[in-house]
């Protein structure tokens, strides 16, 4: 991670667009994930935030436990919102206004749900997809 962050300060003067992804079956946020916004902040400052984008990569590989049969999108809906409250949660801690935090848009990457008994060449059914609401 050092060496690609080196790169991008050494290229990047100013940024458009910034696609945070994190991997959504994780069930943590893990120290190099703290430390990688730790350093985006220190190094491109608050406004950075403005041009960020959360991007909730592997939406289709998350485990449903049993418990939640029948209940996926609900289970998906819980999934999203807690990623995305951790993720402001330390943005917070590194002294990002909260109106800042609260504009950053997300989106979840993949297919969240998707029935694997279903022939592979049917024609999508807009059903199988879980459009989460932005704040």
């Amino acid at each position: 991670t050092g060496e690609y962050l080196q790169e991008i300060y050494e290229k990047c003067k100013d940024v458009d667009l910034f696609l945070y992804c994190f991997d959504m079956t994780s069930d943590r946020f893990l120290r190099d994930d703290i430390t990688t916004l730790e350093k985006f902040n220190k190094r491109f400052g608050e406004s950075f935030w403005k041009r960020c984008v959360l991007v909730l990569t592997k939406a289709n590989l998350v485990y449903i436990p049993r418990r939640e049969k029948g209940k996926e999108r609900e289970y998906h809906q819980r999934r999203y919102q807690a990623v995305l409250s951790k993720f402001r949660e330390e943005l917070g801690k590194l002294g990002v206004s909260s109106s800042i935090i609260n504009a950053i848009p997300a989106c979840a990457a993949g297919l969240a749900y998707c029935d694997v008994e279903e022939e592979a060449d049917e024609e999508m059914d807009e059903e199988r997809f879980i459009w989460y609401p932005s704040d």
